[in-house]
């Protein structure tokens, strides 16, 4: 379908950027209800606790039933053999709390029952403690992950036992305040929850597709604004577009973007006035084709159902001269309707890794169908982590940990208030990961041969696209980097010296 063109307003670039936020309601979103998670102990319990009296044995013998079904044993005490990475299945590990404070193990391999008298304090003092914790990024200061990924390895060995020991640990840690540590655990809890229930009624977080509209229209402009997790990739891919027209300045083709990205518009007001700006003007048409064909646990991708900026975005590109137009797709694969008097330029961003594809000669097929819309150039932005070929369920559960701990850890630093209705929103949306069926973290590697394989060669970054990156990223939290590799072909975002994505320029 197409949008028709409205009459423009008067406005300007900094007046677009806030059409999403003028008239918002600033009503926050319902508080994040973790009580099904959370009880408090009284400090007199011991492991060996009495069932008639723990107020958390109602959660753990609730699941006992789902475990018994779903694993189909009784609880014994299976040695756990997997394949996933750098994970131990040793009882609890000892590991140190943002105060320090040492979980320890008793001699059955239970955490010492001080842990969970500590926890309600930890708790308490969860807000003071979030920066201190914040501060290292390095995995002996992340505490949920040594609790979580045993506990997805215990499914997997089909320890029921243990399962519920760990539940219930990570009950007692797990709050939505806390540090990026405690909220790690609550989403992980939920996973670990949703993953081994056969029930339907698994409380989950607040995304997207739930949100009202103008909180959503503020969450996004409150993201890009302390965070460069997009901003970053989208301002490379913009660049890259401006790279690739002014490769022919004379030529007078219209220009049509193919858009399989999670920008849901930010990406484009930018975009729109630098082609306004440059010396030969904007193309005689921009055509901006959205592929609404999406998969609900594709974290970033789904608004909420009422959510439409076409007709804003369309009145600001006639305020400047341009001819915009807007259509929607359901699938990309169907998008036949190129002219030769087109430049098509394909912007890929963090969707491609989730196309219903399901295998990787699959997803080769699908570029490969890419490949013959005979684009002038395809701009590619994808997580990047480590990739193992292991398929079982706790392998995947901890490289999806990973990729959330990076955007935790993150968002800690860029939201200064940690009630922020914002931050909330968007970590529930990206931990949505923890129940996606497909693979987050498949590695640049992995991406490039498959490009390579499609007909695509790597084209590198011009200086301009370079030098308006770190300029942006001088913006936010200094343990952001941007990292030029392959003669400027590839460009990598790091947190804390680790990868978090990568964008990447083929013709």
């Amino acid at each position: 379908m197409s949008l028709e063109e409205t009459e423009p307003p008067n406005q300007t670039l900094d007046q677009v950027l806030g059409w999403l936020e003028d008239s918002m309601s600033l009503t926050p979103l319902p508080e994040f209800d973790d009580s099904y998670l959370l009880h408090e102990f009284d400090g007199s319990q011991t492991w060996e606790w009495d069932q008639a009296q723990d107020p958390g044995y109602d959660f753990i013998h609730s699941y006992s039933q789902d475990l018994s079904a779903l694993m189909g044993c009784e609880a014994t005490n299976l040695e756990v053999v997997t394949g996933a990475p750098v994970i131990s299945s040793d009882p609890p590990p000892v590991f140190h709390q943002p105060n320090e404070q040492s979980m320890k193990r008793n001699h059955d391999g239970l955490i010492d029952d001080q842990l969970v008298k500590r926890s309600a304090r930890s708790k308490r003092k969860a807000k003071k403690s979030s920066e201190m914790s914040c501060k290292d990024g390095n995995k002996e200061k992340r505490w949920a992950e040594q609790l979580l990924n045993p506990c997805a390895l215990a499914i997997t060995a089909r320890n029921s036992s243990r399962v519920q020991h760990y539940l219930c640990v990570l009950s007692e840690l797990a709050s939505s305040s806390g540090d990026a540590n405690h909220r790690l655990a609550v989403f992980g809890l939920q996973a670990l929850q949703h993953h081994i229930s056969t029930s339907s009624s698994v409380t989950s977080s607040v995304t997207f597709a739930s949100a009202e509209v103008k909180m959503f229209q503020k969450t996004l402009l409150k993201f890009y604004e302390v965070s460069p997790w997009f901003a970053l990739p989208n301002n490379m891919a913009n660049s890259a577009i401006l790279q690739i027209l002014a490769q022919d300045p004379r030529d007078k083709k219209d220009l049509h973007i193919l858009d399989i990205g999670v920008s849901h518009g930010m990406q484009w007001p930018t975009l729109l006035e630098a082609l306004c700006c440059r010396p030969e003007g904007p193309p005689p048409r921009v055509r901006i084709t959205i592929v609404s064909h999406l998969t609900a646990d594709i974290p970033f991708s789904v608004g909420p159902p009422d959510y439409n900026y076409g007709s804003q975005l369309i009145g600001f590109a006639r305020s400047l001269n341009i001819n915009l137009q807007i259509n929607v797709v359901d699938k990309f694969l169907q998008l036949s309707d190129t002219s030769s008097h087109e430049t098509v330029i394909v912007c890929a961003q963090f969707r491609l890794h989730q196309l219903k594809q399901s295998t990787p000669d699959e997803k080769s097929e699908a570029l490969r169908a890419l490949r013959n819309l005979k684009p002038k150039g395809v701009v590619l932005c994808e997580y990047n982590g480590e990739y193992s070929s292991s398929g079982d369920f706790a392998a995947g559960f901890a490289r999806k940990l990973e990729y959330l701990w990076k955007f935790l850890d993150s968002t800690s630093y860029g939201f200064k208030e940690e009630s922020s209705e914002e931050r909330k929103l968007m970590e529930g949306e990206a931990a949505k990961v923890l129940m996606s069926s497909g693979e987050m973290n498949e590695g640049k590697d992995i991406w490039y041969e498959r490009m390579r394989k499609a007909g695509f060669a790597a084209e590198a970054f011009g200086e301009d696209a370079i030098d308006g990156a770190k300029s942006l990223l001088r913006k936010y939290d200094s343990n952001w980097e941007l990292r030029m590799e392959d003669e400027d072909t590839f460009a990598g975002l790091l947190w804390k010296g680790e990868a978090v994505s990568f964008c990447s320029l083929w013709k």
